[in-house]
């Protein structure tokens, strides 16, 4: 059994953002993407552990490079989006860098450095 299902369509040579990809889902996803060829960057909140999953990739051949973010802080997110677009050498147009439909529609509760609903 392989350890995921290939994506239906080619994502090779496109670069993606992930955010919360220093676990679980997000790591996950990360994961498919590099292997399928695209350049992969990977944010999370904690730094360290986006690292972790960047060298991950990068060992297994793929193309990634890791980020802190804070998806809570639009400033973050601008400054993180800009400095992907720089280091992928990806242009930031409206024709060429899109949300993911799926980011618009999330049902997540949100999250802040204390947890869901400011939870300890």
């Amino acid at each position: 059994m392989a350890d995921f299902k290939q994506l239906s369509r080619s994502v090779k040579g496109l670069t993606v953002l992930i955010t919360g990809a220093a676990s679980g889902m997000g790591r996950a996803t990360a994961r498919v993407f590099a292997a399928e060829g695209a350049n992969v960057a990977v944010t999370d909140y904690v730094a360290e552990d986006a690292g972790k999953v960047a060298r991950e990739i990068a060992v297994g051949g793929g193309s990634a490079e890791a980020w802190r973010l804070d998806v809570a802080n639009p400033d973050d997110i601008a400054a993180v989006v800009g400095d992907v677009a720089s280091h992928f050498e990806v242009s930031t147009s409206s024709s060429t860098m899109r949300a993911s439909p799926c980011a618009a529609r999330s049902t997540r509760p949100a999250m802040t450095r204390h947890g869901p609903r400011g939870w300890p």
